[in-house]
């Protein structure tokens, strides 16, 4: 992981109708910002200590939209620990959820200056004014969000698409494991492995290959 220079930063990996928004948000509310590799388990980082202050990574393989709404959903996590920072003395400070309500109000208010603009492509922004009326905790979680911000990559695999997109009894290759879709509850499928015979419940928004029909 490696902390370019700023301009450089914001040039490269931002949207160019979003770079000036995001960069001043770094420049009101100074962090350090961090560029990381790819991590599978998450998009973006947020930390904080009394030392070492506040600290923001994003995952550089993201394309440049899916970039700018992770540095959000961190720079709101930011907010809200200002938030409780500033508690007022004398008070005991509450304890904020990391998803929860606090972070959600953050989240709204600095995305709500750019959902009714141009900043973000109309079919994603359709996806984005859904998903902001409850913002997750994870992107992956809303499927219609996650193919939204698809659109944009510079390299697509056409062989893989969204679990949600497949059937019930259709085989799928996973994380180099095979599995049959059997049932659906809300935001996750009840999958068979096919090798152990053992029962996984997968998110519907995981990126999967399809493979030929269940033996």
């Amino acid at each position: 992981m490696r902390q370019p220079e700023p301009k450089e930063t914001f040039d490269r990996y931002f949207p160019a109708s979003l770079t000036q928004y995001c960069q001043n948000l770094w420049l009101q509310y100074p962090f350090r910002f961090k560029i990381a590799r790819h991590r599978r388990s998450r998009l973006g980082d947020y930390r904080y200590s009394k030392e070492s202050g506040h600290e923001i990574s994003v995952n550089g393989t993201l394309n440049p939209y899916a970039f700018a709404f992770t540095y959000l959903h961190e720079v709101a996590h930011l907010l809200t620990q200002q938030e409780r920072n500033h508690w007022p003395v004398g008070k005991r400070k509450p304890v904020f959820r990391p998803h929860g309500p606090e972070w959600k109000r953050h989240f709204r208010e600095l995305m709500q200056p750019l959902l009714g603009t141009e900043a973000f492509p109309l079919p994603l922004r359709t996806a984005l004014e859904r998903h902001m009326r409850n913002p997750s905790a994870s992107s992956g979680a809303d499927p219609a969000l996650v193919a939204a911000f698809r659109a944009f990559d510079s390299v697509r695999n056409d062989n893989k698409m969204l679990l949600s997109d497949l059937k019930h009894g259709d085989t799928f290759h996973l994380n180099g494991r095979t599995f049959v879709k059997e049932t659906t509850r809300r935001t996750r499928a009840l999958c068979l492995e096919l090798k152990s015979r053992r029962k996984y419940t997968v998110s519907e928004a995981a990126w999967v290959e399809r493979a030929g029909d269940a033996p």
